[in-house]
Parts: structure tokens; C-alpha cells; sequence
């Protein structure tokens, strides 16, 4: 459960962004984990009226995490 030592490096409209730069973190050995108020997929208008979709990554990695993304556009 993310807690004290994780970041948020970015938050999206779409689950499907966060899942697609999840997957790329995990392919480069960076662990991360979504936070998303949309009971599970089920109802992603939810987030339209919460914060967004949250991907966080563990502080120690949140550097490595940004380069490895940056440069991306997910639209």
C-alpha cells in the first residue's frame, strides 16, 4: 500500500494511460502502483469528478521513473 515512501509522478484523465506507462516503468524494473477512484474500471466517469488517476512510484525511484517517461505524449 503506497504510504510515505512513494511519490505521485503524474496523474491522468484515462486509466488506460496510466496502465500503458505503468507497463513501461514495470519493463524497465521500476515498481509502480495506480490509484484510481473509479470502483475498479467499472465506472471511470468517477474520475472526472475526483482527482484523476494517480501513478505513483517509490521515492528512491522517482527519478529514474521521470526519465524513463518523459518526453511521452499520452492524449
Amino acid at each position: 500500500m503506497p504510504g510515505d515512501g512513494f511519490v505521485v509522478i503524474r496523474l491522468f484523465a484515462y486509466r488506460y494511460q496510466a496502465e500503458l506507462v505503468k507497463g513501461l516503468l514495470d519493463g524497465e524494473g521500476i515498481a509502480s502502483v495506480i490509484i484510481a477512484d473509479d470502483c475498479g474500471g467499472y465506472y471511470p466517469n468517477l474520475t472526472a469528478v475526483s482527482s484523476g488517476i494517480k501513478l505513483l512510484v517509490n521515492k528512491i525511484d522517482a527519478n529514474k521513473a521521470e526519465e524513463t517517461i518523459k518526453g511521452l505524449a499520452l492524449t
